[in-house]
């Protein structure tokens, strides 16, 4: 019984060792499978070849290319380096380096690019999602071509909002630039050639700018007659108008609000009638972008009432002819005089010219 059992384990140790050798016979295969691709041996085209590492150098006119996979490397010749690498030759082998540009798939060198990955425009060696300014983005050779040139930027503006730089917190600032060349192609588009940004204003709120004009006026006055009228404050109704004598207030136009005081009766946009002849002072402010005073000194002049002839405007087509005939007359008698004077004894033959 304890034979056999000796016997059962000796079969089963000799099973164990048998399959640690198969399977690192299994890891060798598939290492040297990996290090050969087609039909190929790794090292075809090697001067120096290593069974595992693939070759070391390659015979002239090949560049040796090291690949990787996962943790190893091992070297290939190759009569053309793969995307991504350019050949540079050398006095004792021929490498392949890989392309340091970023998005580049073809390169004549590291700093030089010949052709870019897909979805990237080839310009001076670089490879761009969009061609800088002056260039044009050529779709059939996925090139910058020549486009339309612009000059440099100007400097940034002044800050405004509703054309004033004060007033507000926030306005915009813009800058320009011109165009130096057109582009050979109407279908070429410019860059854009001016651009505005916020800003913050340099003052939040304005200073006010005063401004005051003063003028001098004389009305008439009658018994019955006392009205003063303005024509700068009738073309400006809506600045403030304030109407005072003797620097006390007797009006004041508000807000298109009047207000009449003694010795004011009626008060109308820039004109105002009184009850008495007294001078007065009209002052018109007006607050836009600046505060502006309009200030008028009226003076009024006593006129007696019988001195005024009233003249009916109804009956003015009669009243006109009456005053041409009595000047007609007035102006016979004197010539009818004149002639009397000098020849006394001829006054029949005298003639007037009442023209």
């Amino acid at each position: 019984m304890q034979f056999r059992l000796f016997s059962f384990a000796l079969i089963v140790l000799n099973c164990v060792d048998y399959s640690h050798c198969q399977t690192q016979q299994s890891h060798r295969w598939r290492r040297n499978k990996r290090a050969s691709y087609g039909a190929y041996p790794i090292c075809k085209g090697c001067s120096v070849c290593s069974k595992d590492n693939g070759c070391m150098n390659c015979q002239p006119k090949l560049f040796l290319f090291l690949r990787r996979e996962r943790m190893r490397q091992y070297g290939e010749c190759l009569h053309a380096c793969p995307s991504g690498y350019y050949g540079m030759r050398g006095t004792e082998i021929n490498m392949c380096s890989r392309c340091r540009i970023d998005n580049c798939e073809a390169c004549f060198s590291k700093d030089f690019c010949t052709k870019c990955k897909p979805g990237f425009y080839l310009h001076k060696g670089r490879c761009f999602e969009k061609c800088p300014e002056g260039f044009a983005p050529l779709e059939d050779s996925m090139e910058c071509g020549e486009g339309c040139e612009v000059g440099q930027w100007s400097e940034w503006g002044t800050c405004t909002r509703r054309n004033k730089t004060c007033g507000f917190k926030w306005g915009l600032e813009t800058r320009t630039r011109h165009i130096v060349k057109k582009p050979p192609k109407d279908t070429i588009l410019c860059p854009t050639i001016a651009e505005s940004r916020r800003c913050k204003m340099a003052m939040r709120h304005c200073r006010r700018v005063f401004t005051v004009t003063e003028t001098t006026q004389h009305y008439t006055c009658t018994e019955e007659l006392h009205h003063v009228e303005s024509e700068y404050a009738m073309k400006n109704p809506d600045c403030d108008q304030y109407w005072s004598a003797q620097d006390h207030s007797i009006a004041t136009f508000l807000k298109f609000t009047p207000e009449c005081h003694s010795p004011c009766k009626e008060l109308f946009v820039g004109r105002i009638v009184l009850t008495d002849c007294v001078n007065i002072t009209l002052a018109v402010i007006c607050t836009r972008d600046y505060l502006t005073e309009y200030r008028v000194h009226f003076y009024g002049e006593r006129v007696s009432h019988s001195l005024i002839i009233p003249v009916n405007r109804g009956h003015i087509g009669i009243f006109l002819p009456v005053t041409f005939v009595l000047i007609a007359i007035a102006v016979c008698l004197l010539c009818v005089r004149y002639a009397y004077k000098n020849n006394r004894s001829n006054v029949q033959g005298t003639h007037c010219d009442m023209g």
